[in-house]
């Protein structure tokens, strides 16, 4: 998760790794999920939120939090 904290993002959903220099463009629950995760949530939690947010089901919250967090995987940013 540390990986995460270093990010830096704009209110348009960009985000910036200074360590690496990589530039990512987040939609808006993208932008959520990793607010959230930098501030220490836990899944669950996060997905409640997400869920409440977006006004979409805990189950399918989940599974789109999850997802993501396999793609944060995927680029190196979930160590």
């Amino acid at each position: 998760m540390s990986l995460l904290k270093q990010l830096n993002m704009s209110q348009t959903g960009m985000a910036f790794d200074p360590q690496t220099g990589d530039s990512f463009q987040l939609n808006d629950s993208g932008k959520k999920i990793i607010i959230l995760m930098q501030e220490g949530l836990s899944i669950p939690d996060i997905s409640r939120k997400i869920s409440e947010f977006f006004k979409i089901s805990y189950d399918h919250a989940i599974t789109d939090v999850l997802e993501f967090q396999v793609q944060l995987n995927i680029i190196g940013l979930m160590k």
